[in-house]
C-alpha cells in the first residue's frame, strides 16, 4: 500500500514537473513568435473631397512633426504619386506655424460614383458586371463623391511609444488648447484596454477659387503602432487627425477640428 502511494505521489510530482516544464517552454515559444514578427509603423493619410470645381488650388496642410523636422513628411514627398493623380505637386514649407505639407494643383474636379451592386450569395446566381459609373456631377445613378486620397507609411528600427507620443513620437503640428475630452464611443473596449482622448484645435491654409456652392472636406490623419503575432495578432496604437469643412473660395489661414487618441491596444508589460 505504501509502494502504491509512493507511486502515485511520484506520477504526481512528475506530471506537476512536466507541467511547469511545458508552461516555460510554451511562454518562450509565444514570446519568440510576437519578438518574430514585431513591426512598428507609422501610417500618413490625406484625403479631399469637393463636390465643385476648384481652381488654382494650394493647401498646406499638418505634418507629423517631431523636434521641428518631419522624416514622414520628406519620404511623402519622394513617393510618385503623378502617375495615379498627373498634375499634383507635393513639397514642404517652413511656415510661422512650423514645416507643413504644400499640395497644389491646377484643378480639381469633383467625381462622383454609381452605388456598388450587392452580390447575391444565392448558388448559383450570376455575379452582377463589376461596372462603375462615374460622371462629375451628382445624379441618382452617380450619388457617392469620391475623395482623392494620399498615403505614405513608414516603419521604425524602435517601439513606438504610443501610450505617450506627445514629445516623443511625431504627431500633427500645429496643435492649439489640447485638452482631454470624455470617451465618446459607442462601445466599450474590453476590460485592460484604456485609450486616452484628446481634442485641439489645427490649423491648415488653403487657396483656390471655387463657387460659392462648393464644399471641400480635408481630412489628414497619422498613426503609429506596434503589432506582433501571439496566437492571433496583438498591437497597441495612437491615432491623431485634422479634419476641416471649407464652404466657398478661401485664401489664408483656417481652423481644424483635431482629434488625438493614445494608449489604445494591448500592451504587453
Amino acid at each position: 500500500m505504501n509502494s502504491l502511494k509512493k507511486t502515485m505521489l511520484a506520477f504526481v510530482l512528475l506530471l506537476i514537473v512536466a507541467a511547469g516544464v511545458l508552461a516555460i517552454w510554451w511562454d518562450s515559444k509565444t514570446h519568440e513568435m510576437y519578438q518574430d514578427s514585431f513591426q512598428s509603423s507609422y501610417n500618413y493619410e490625406i484625403s479631399i473631397k469637393t463636390n465643385e470645381t476648384l481652381d488654382n488650388l494650394t493647401l498646406y496642410l499638418p505634418l507629423p512633426v517631431l523636434n521641428g523636422s518631419s522624416s514622414i513628411g520628406e519620404e511623402f514627398v519622394t513617393r510618385d504619386f503623378y502617375e495615379s493623380s498627373p498634375g499634383w505637386n507635393f513639397s514642404l514649407v517652413d511656415t510661422m506655424y512650423g514645416p507643413m505639407l504644400s499640395v497644389e494643383t491646377e484643378t480639381l474636379r469633383p467625381v462622383y460614383r454609381s452605388r456598388p451592386i450587392p452580390i447575391s450569395d444565392e448558388p448559383g446566381s450570376e455575379s452582377p458586371e463589376a461596372a462603375v459609373n462615374e460622371s462629375g456631377s451628382y445624379s441618382e445613378k452617380t450619388p457617392i463623391l469620391v475623395p482623392v486620397d494620399f498615403y505614405a507609411s513608414q516603419t521604425s528600427d524602435s517601439i513606438i511609444d504610443t501610450r505617450y507620443p506627445l514629445g516623443n513620437e511625431p504627431v500633427l503640428r500645429p496643435k492649439f488648447n489640447l485638452t482631454e475630452s470624455e470617451d465618446t464611443v459607442t462601445i466599450q473596449p474590453p476590460e485592460g484596454i484604456d485609450p486616452q482622448y484628446y481634442d485641439y484645435e489645427g490649423l491648415i491654409f488653403a487657396r483656390y477659387e471655387a463657387s460659392s456652392n462648393a464644399d471641400v472636406e480635408i481630412h489628414i490623419s497619422v498613426e503609429g503602432f506596434n503589432e506582433g503575432w501571439e496566437l492571433g495578432w496583438t498591437s497597441n496604437d495612437y491615432r491623431d487627425s485634422v479634419d476641416a469643412t471649407l464652404t466657398g473660395p478661401q485664401d489664408g489661414w483656417v481652423s481644424a477640428e483635431g482629434n488625438l487618441v493614445t494608449g489604445d491596444g494591448v500592451y504587453k508589460e
